[in-house]
């Protein structure tokens, strides 16, 4: 992932090398940007699903929601997000994994050494610094 961060052109070209393909057949990778972890936003939709949820239920609703198209819910949805009470609520139930243990990073370094050897020789590249 970081070599395709830094630099998709060589990457993908180093892809198709190894993988035996004689071209990018006219590919030209720059125009497709690189995502990497896009997650959408759980608090977000989360509390769309509580707040639409509830009001599902109520009987007409969902006729109301048929009326309305997606730009303008959205549009309140928006304006719903800006309260400072939803932020706050929101804040709370963000959710950020602690820090790996060092402990743990070592207990992986070791577990995973000998297959990073075998694929660093297969690969032919250097990938110590994973030991790190």
């Amino acid at each position: 992932m970081e070599d395709i961060v830094q630099s998709p052109k060589n990457t993908v070209k180093e892809i198709f090398k190894f993988l035996s393909l004689d071209s990018m057949n006219g590919l030209d990778i720059e125009l497709y940007p690189v995502q990497k972890n896009s997650a959408r936003d759980r608090s977000k939709s989360f509390v769309r699903v509580k707040m639409t949820g509830s009001l599902k239920r109520l009987p007409g609703v969902s006729t109301l929601k048929s009326v309305f198209p997606k730009e303008i819910r959205d549009k309140g949805y928006e304006l719903l997000e800006k309260l400072p009470l939803y932020r706050e609520w929101t804040k709370k139930r963000s959710y950020l994994p602690p820090p790996m243990l060092p402990e743990t990073r070592q207990m992986l370094i070791e577990r995973f050494e000998k297959s990073n050897q075998k694929l660093s020789s297969v690969i032919g590249r250097d990938l110590s610094h994973w030991l790190e």
